[in-house]
């Protein structure tokens, strides 16, 4: 279970390396990308070779390409009696300098004869720092150099590119079963046609809801190579950051307070307080009501309406277009390239959240304040625990050995059922003796002496013949 964990994490980690050689560009310009190559490789402490190595993994096999191979990585079996205080040395060393790699600090360790030369493995320390949680920056990719200037950019095709951001109501006020309320709109904006390709307001801007996005614009369009978005919690996500590694797509932030670099998602903005202006009029009875109007302002009106953005993309082309043909939806529906649409169980499977966990004495596990049902054989085992956050009617139960288990949430009643499942180790053992007396006593008759005890007469008597014989 953790070994598995571990293996997604590194795979995480190796694929935020290789990240800047996915660029198409790169194909074709091969002294450019062996460049890249030699400055990840300088950066991560790695060769060369190992970079490619990913590289032609993943181009193979996609994200589970970069899962290390099966073999365990547990604790080792020998490590130095002086572990946990050079650990120690290694966590400060790591902490006044992140960005120093394993190597470097067994390199100090051992120039300041800290450390025998060899007496720490590299995987072992690294391993160690990652649990207590020393190596995080490590999987940080490193922010390109930019400037404040903020050039403009339009990708030709649908699904090469796509820009989210979150927006608050606060332009309008909302009334909502009768309370003046803030809502938040997550939106997914495909960067070619400027199509929504999710937009949705939510009660809260939990980091959820932007990972409910994510997943339901890929079920009903397809995978998108990028991702373009700012620096909010909700964006810098480890698990959307996974949950999109897992397919492929890549995740590039905007810089900070950089409104400009995000103008296409702003300017869909302006569209939202458009509606919201008109959407203060109104009274709704609840939250769904409320998309429901958005739902029709974005499909009737924004998306059928002619886009200066995209007839200005053309123009700078020099081709001539007829603007009543430059709609959102329009140019995304007539864009060449296909949609990639992969099965809805990988895309589902690749937002699953995972949490370890222990069968509690009444067979339940639980997760966000529920309580889940699972076999009582179960009971005091560690398990792993996959759930969806936005559907938490049910998790899966990951036992070692057996398939994974789909477990209902449990419903507490006014009565106790007595009537409870009784394990198989147990069921129909009625003893009629202690094995464990029996076999002691058994034990104990073995060892005891047979025959009666020594007679002082007797033996008094037998001396007396011998010496008798002895004078004749």
């Amino acid at each position: 279970m953790a070994d598995d964990q571990w293996k997604s994490d590194t795979a995480f980690a190796r694929f935020q390396m290789i990240t800047p050689l996915l660029e198409k560009s790169l194909e074709a310009d091969k002294a450019m990308k062996a460049k890249k190559v030699q400055e990840i490789a300088s950066k991560y402490q790695v060769s060369e070779r190992t970079i490619y190595r990913y590289l032609a993994a993943y181009s193979a096999n996609g994200f589970n390409g970069l899962m290390p191979s099966d073999k365990k990585h547990g604790v080792a079996k020998e490590v130095s009696p002086r572990f946990d205080e050079l650990f120690n040395e290694a966590k400060r060393l790591k902490a006044e300098v992140p960005q120093r790699s394993v190597n470097d600090i067994i390199t100090i360790l051992e120039l300041e004869e800290r450390a025998e030369p060899g007496e720490l493995k590299r995987s072992t320390l690294q391993r160690h720092l990652y649990n207590a949680g020393f190596s995080k920056r490590q999987l940080i990719i490193h922010n390109e150099n930019r400037t404040n200037a903020a050039r403009r950019f339009c990708k030709a095709h649908r699904m090469q590119l796509v820009q989210g951001d979150i927006k608050y109501s606060s332009s309008a006020p909302i009334t909502i079963a009768g309370k003046k309320v803030v809502v938040y709109l997550s939106s997914l904006l495909d960067d070619h046609s400027r199509f929504p390709l999710f937009s949705r307001w939510f009660p809260d801007q939990k980091k959820d809801r932007v990972e409910y996005s994510f997943r339901e614009a890929i079920l009903k369009y397809g995978v998108f190579d990028k991702a373009y978005v700012d620096h909010g919690g909700q964006y810098i996500s480890k698990d959307l950051k996974k949950s999109c590694a897992r397919l492929g797509i890549v995740i590039r932030h905007a810089p900070v307070k950089s409104g400009k670099s995000k103008g296409k998602v702003e300017k869909f903005h302006q569209v939202v307080d458009k509606f919201l202006l008109e959407a203060s009029l109104k009274e709704y009875d609840s939250l769904e009501a409320f998309n429901y109007s958005w739902e029709s302002y974005l499909e009737v009106k924004y998306t059928e309406e002619s886009h200066g953005g995209i007839i200005e993309f053309y123009k700078a082309q020099d081709v001539e277009v007829d603007p009543k043909e430059m709609t959102p939806r329009k140019e995304f529906e007539r864009d060449s390239r296909p949609l990639r649409f992969p099965d809805a169980a990988v895309v589902r499977e690749a937002f699953l959240k995972h949490k370890p966990g222990r069968v509690s004495k009444g067979a339940t596990v639980s997760v966000d304040g529920y309580y889940y049902g699972v076999n009582q054989e179960w009971i005091g085992a560690s398990v792993d625990i996959f759930y969806d956050s936005s559907d938490l009617s049910t998790v899966t139960v990951k036992y070692p050995g057996v398939e994974p288990v789909k477990c209902s949430r449990v419903k507490i009643g006014e009565y106790v059922d007595f009537e409870q499942p009784v394990p198989k180790a147990v069921k129909d053992v009625k003893p009629t003796s202690s094995r464990m007396l029996d076999a002691l006593e058994k034990k104990y008759a073995e060892r005891k002496p047979s025959g009666k005890g020594i007679s002082f007469a007797e033996y008094l008597e037998e001396t007396n013949q011998n010496e008798e014989e002895k004078d004749k």
